[in-house]
């Protein structure tokens, strides 16, 4: 009877261990297609996807709403943080309306309010419509403070640097920094300095760009994890969820970080298999050399302390 215990303790914790495994975003749970590559233009995208057996999501909530569908129909609130003695810059108020979570995700930008900001984290707004969540933001508009609150709209997301400053420096002044750097690289002036004027509206390149890729997703099973971008000779970065539900309600935002990270410097994409292999093994090998790879390169956003969103930034 003893021996019949302790083999069912063992069971027991053998199916723990397991599971635990596979409920983080590491290998066997997620795997790379290197010969599956997604090419056009100036980038390319490798293919991520969850094994067969998947991840446990049941810590998830998978009947999500996109942040940009829920500000556009009204069905989320976003409200400035008023203090007597003024505003918070770097926070703001938002209650969820409907009877869904709604995703938001680092690097999305909301225009208005007293000034422009860039979502700084990503986060499982929790459904209701009587619970107050509260979002970090940064400024990504200098040069404006109105008294008078404009409306929060919709504007898309940042590209992976800006995003690189806000995941991994996460200070105001580096945000600011940056998009002064893309200014200056434009060769342009601004009274406000928002990073809205740097991307007004989608060039005919950012369109074929998207197109080609949306259609690649739409002719797929759509079953992905996420994207290691390429462009040139270098790796702009990576993204994932832990839910390819997840992915595929943010894949628009997820190309057009990437497709806004390509420089003019950068031709063909030529980064070899091996250097690929590389940094996926850097990130997926285990939790340990997950979180070392990541250290001042990139993030892991957790929800009830499991990861379930990776972003990676490469190198200049």
């Amino acid at each position: 009877m003893i021996g019949k215990k302790v083999t069912i303790l063992y069971l027991l914790i053998n199916l723990l261990s397991v599971w635990q495994i596979k409920a983080q975003l590491i290998y066997p749970a997620v795997y790379t297609e290197y010969d599956s590559a997604w090419t056009f233009n100036n980038l390319q995208l490798i293919p991520i996807r969850l094994s067969t057996d998947g991840i446990p999501l049941d810590y998830m909530p998978q009947d999500i709403m996109e942040f940009s569908k829920a500000l556009q129909t009204g069905k989320i609130s976003i409200k400035e943080i008023h203090y007597m003695n003024g505003s918070d810059v770097n926070l703001l108020e938002v209650i969820n309306h409907t009877k869904k979570a709604i995703l938001v995700n680092s690097g999305e930008i909301i225009a208005g309010g007293k000034q422009d900001r860039v979502i700084a984290e990503t986060k499982l707004i929790p459904p209701g419509g009587s619970e107050t969540t509260y979002l970090n933001v940064f400024c990504i508009e200098k040069g404006r403070w109105t008294k008078k609150e404009k409306s929060f709209k919709y504007a898309g997301a940042a590209d992976m640097d800006l995003r690189k400053k806000i995941d991994v420096s996460a200070r105001q002044a580096e945000v600011w920094k940056e998009i002064d750097r893309q200014f200056k690289e434009r060769k342009l002036e601004s009274e406000s300095w928002t990073y809205n004027q740097l991307y007004p509206k989608p060039t005919t390149s950012d369109s074929a760009y998207l197109k080609y890729f949306i259609d690649r997703m739409k002719h797929s099973d759509s079953s992905y994890a996420g994207f290691i971008a390429v462009a040139g000779k270098r790796i702009i970065g990576c993204e994932l969820f832990a839910s390819t539900n997840y992915t595929l309600k943010y894949y628009t935002q997820i190309l057009t970080s990437f497709i806004h990270s390509i420089k003019r410097r950068d031709g063909e994409p030529s980064v070899s298999t091996l250097e690929i292999k590389s940094f996926s093994d850097q990130l997926f090998t285990n939790e340990d050399t997950q979180v070392k790879f990541l250290k001042g390169r990139g993030v892991a956003h957790k929800f009830k302390e499991k990861t379930f969103h990776i972003v990676v930034y490469g190198e200049d």
